[in-house]
């Protein structure tokens, strides 16, 4: 689905080659600054990169219209900012263009107890919510054909962990069906448990990538992220991750 070329920006990314197959979740970790959101926009189709190629279904990014892109690609970005004072149910209807919300997306993000009320008397968690909304309604019918190319920045920042469990259930069953989702985050805990493969980022560019238990290996991480990582393996199949200044 994804591959990238020796891709770079100057002082932001460098020299970043990898694949992402169809049908899988990758999930970008880094500390703050290590490319991480820049990356993601690249992917995207919204920032050129001074060297190197983006390829999307072995086609560069740059060949695709704003509107094919739009049909089966995604972005919910870190920062975003709603222009209207609109409620819940209308913004809906204006950026996802439909007037129902698909159940399986109503039951992840549990959007019915606030449509009606005003974006601007949200809680951080739950605008984050309505964007996740807004970004994944853009490609419902590719989400629906498992041919969609989700992006997401910090996706669960500010959301509870019930709702960050509920977030990462539905992007497990969104890959199942086919589609690939390319998320950013700091919890390794997430990304041990729902990623495919992992991307570790440091200092613009990629520090490690592949298989998640291999990427995600105490000492490397302690290295990355300048802290003490240390794994507890609960059963064979449930480990955790715990981190601490040394």
């Amino acid at each position: 689905m994804i591959s990238l070329h020796d891709v770079s920006i100057k002082q932001r990314v460098v020299s970043v080659t990898g694949s992402i197959p169809s049908g899988h979740s990758c999930h970008i970790l880094g500390p703050n600054g290590a490319g991480k959101s820049t990356l993601l926009s690249l992917i995207a189709g919204l920032l050129i990169p001074d060297t190197g190629q983006v390829l999307i279904r072995d086609a560069a990014i740059n060949t695709y219209s704003v509107d094919a892109l739009a049909q089966f690609r995604c972005f919910q970005q870190q920062q975003q900012n709603t222009a209207f004072n609109l409620t819940v149910k209308e913004s809906v209807s204006f950026f996802g263009q439909r007037l129902s919300i698909p159940d399986y997306l109503e039951h992840a993000l549990e959007i019915h107890t606030f449509m009606h009320r005003p974006i601007n008397q949200l809680s951080g968690g739950e605008m984050r919510r309505v964007q996740i909304l807004r970004c994944l309604l853009q490609v419902v019918g590719a989400l629906e054909r498992g041919e969609a190319l989700v992006l997401l920045d910090e996706p669960c920042q500010g959301l509870d962990y019930r709702h960050q469990l509920l977030l990462f259930e539905l992007f497990a069953q969104l890959t199942k069906q086919g589609n690939t989702l390319i998320i950013s985050h700091h919890d390794l805990n997430h990304a041990l448990h729902y990623a495919d493969t992992v991307w570790l980022m440091k200092d613009g560019g990629l520090h490690a990538s592949g298989n998640t238990k291999d990427v995600l290996d105490p000492l490397r991480l302690s290295e990355v992220f300048s802290c003490h990582v240390q794994r507890f393996d609960i059963t064979q199949d449930h480990a955790l991750f715990q981190t601490c200044l040394e």
